[in-house]
Formats: C-alpha cells, structure tokens, sequence
C-alpha cells in the first residue's frame, strides 16, 4: 500500500520536491515584484510534484509546506482543500493508472483541473468564455511544460 511506506523521505524525493519548491517561490516572488499576471502557480506546482515525486508521505510534505507558504494565511481556505484534494488525486492516478508519462497527460491533468477549479470557484459560468481563463490556461501551460522540462532534466541529471 502507497502510504504504509518505511522511508518517510528518500534522498530523491527530497531533491525533487526542494527543487520544485525552489522554483515555485522564485516565480511567486518575481511574479508579485513585477506585479505581472498571476497564475495558479500552487496548481501547477502540486501537479509536478504528484507527477515526479514517489513516496506518499513525501508528497504530502511538500504539498503541506506549499500550501502552508503559499497563502501566508493563519486560516484554512477552500482553496487549500482543493489543491489538496487535487493534489492526492492526481498522485494517485499518476502512480496507479499511468504506465507512461509525458508532457501530454500533464497538460491534460493541468486541464482537467483548471477547469474544476474554474466550475468550483468562478462566480459566474461566463468566466470559461473569457479572455482570462484563456489567457490563464496558456500561462499555466507554458509554466506546467517548464516544471515538468525541469523534474525530467532533474531525475536524468542528478537522480
């Protein structure tokens, strides 16, 4: 069983999931400095880590620290429950149902729950007809595609 594990955090899991934590706080903080769009970098990241990361508990680490440092909020927000459901899910399905991964289903995933995240949260239907769910889907994508270019280049380079 995935989370009945003995290692709580092996030596690759923990590079990866600094090393994506790494970046996830180095593009909040250039993003927020330069006041640009704001994407949902915490989905983005979430879904690196379930795609790379190998250990549950491990995964829930980083995901907890990512949750905790992204919101800087002594409270519980929905969102947080959702990154958080999303975020075991796709870890699930990435290590259960996926013999293969690649760019593709990671594009797809991060589709499939932007648009869940959109029906979730959207105050109104019209928001999937915008220019800003467009524009936000093309800059998680492009983002999604430089995380997931980096954990392959991380797990061949060093790991």
């Amino acid at each position: 069983m995935f989370f009945l594990e003995n290692d709580f955090l092996k030596k690759e899991d923990f590079w990866t999931g600094a090393f994506f934590l790494f970046w996830f706080f180095l593009l909040r903080f250039f993003l927020s400095l330069f006041g640009l769009v704001f994407p949902n970098l915490a989905l983005v990241f979430i879904l690196a880590l379930s795609f790379f990361i190998n250990r549950f508990w491990s995964f829930l680490f980083f995901l907890g620290v990512s949750l905790i440092m992204s919101k800087f909020l002594p409270f519980f927000l929905w969102e947080h429950l959702f990154l958080l459901v999303s975020g075991i899910a796709s870890f699930i399905f990435f290590k259960f149902f996926l013999s293969s991964k690649n760019v593709l289903v990671f594009l797809f995933s991060l589709i499939f729950w932007q648009l869940i995240f959109y029906l979730t949260f959207a105050n109104d239907w019209k928001a999937f007809f915008s220019l800003i769910f467009l524009k936000e889907f093309i800059y998680n994508a492009l983002l999604g595609s430089l995380m997931f270019a980096l954990g392959l280049w991380l797990k061949k380079k060093f790991i």
